[in-house]
């Protein structure tokens, strides 16, 4: 990386998390930004050197190994050290869901906005790739939001691990999420829990326990509630035939179906159908 650089993205647009821009520095001393608002989330990462970061009327010492947030419209300051200023790299981005993923991945709503990232390295490789991304046209736009991707999943497993519990419960609930978009993917070919656990990656004793402690239910009852669920809409919304709708929702027998679905819902698919 040179001592100062960066990369804007002025293409394609994806809507839910959409990189804008990033960029490298290695700061004089005293160098600063602000007070001042941004129009983007503007992630930071600090590579060396130390700095302060201001927020909220609040004041925060940032150093080597440490990330910090700003948030669009919000009033932000910062400033690198007088005696040993910081090198820094950032990215820029906004998207319809990206509040939602930051909350996700506690980068937002906690108390401290200081955030502490073991693996720089990676990150800063993936910031040197989007730098070489300074050609036109659709396909430099699907590298560098590929990219940016990248620097998020390692940003995510950074600081959503932090703790033994909360590195456990991450993983628990990416199995279970996993599991469930697996689920919704394919309940229509026949599938069944071994098919989940084999793509999950775990044996199926415990994915049922899994299932059990963080929705209340087992996976094939999931599987099973799922489909049914889907039956009733396919009820709802369709002239479909009770066979048809069985095929449909991942039943191969309509009688196996039919059963099952009066069993969950007190009435055959017929007479649901009928009363609506």
């Amino acid at each position: 990386m040179e001592n100062a650089c960066q990369i804007k993205s002025d293409g394609v647009k994806f809507r839910d998390f959409r990189f804008c821009y990033c960029g490298y520095e290695e700061c004089e001393s005293g160098n600063s930004f602000g007070p001042a608002v941004k129009n983007h989330y503007v992630l930071h990462y600090v590579l060396s050197g130390a700095g302060v970061f201001r927020t909220h009327e609040q004041q925060y010492t940032v150093g080597k190994g440490e990330a910090f947030l700003i948030c669009p419209e919000e009033r932000a300051y910062y400033r690198a050290d007088d005696e040993d200023p910081w090198a820094f790299l950032w990215v820029g981005f906004d998207g319809d869901k990206a509040e939602e993923y930051l909350r996700e991945m506690k980068l937002l709503g906690v108390k401290k906005p200081i955030f502490r990232i073991r693996n720089g390295f990676a990150l800063k490789q993936i910031v040197t790739e989007m730098l070489k991304c300074n050609h036109p046209g659709i396909e430099n736009e699907f590298a560098l939001q590929g990219l940016f991707c990248r620097f998020f999943s390692v940003v995510s497993a950074e600081v959503t691990g932090r703790g033994k519990k909360a590195e456990e419960n991450g993983r628990q609930n990416y199995y279970i999420k996993k599991a469930i978009s697996f689920i919704r993917d394919n309940y229509s070919n026949g599938i069944n829990v071994s098919d989940v656990s084999e793509y999950v990656g775990l044996n199926r004793s415990y994915l049922f326990t899994l299932f059990q402690e963080h929705l209340g239910l087992s996976p094939q009852k999931y599987l099973s509630n799922f489909r049914l669920e889907r039956a009733c809409e396919l009820l709802r919304a369709t002239n479909y035939s009770i066979e048809d709708i069985s095929y449909s929702c991942g039943y191969r027998d309509p009688l196996v179906f039919s059963k099952a679905f009066k069993k969950l819902y007190g009435v055959s698919p017929l007479k649901y159908r009928k009363e609506l």
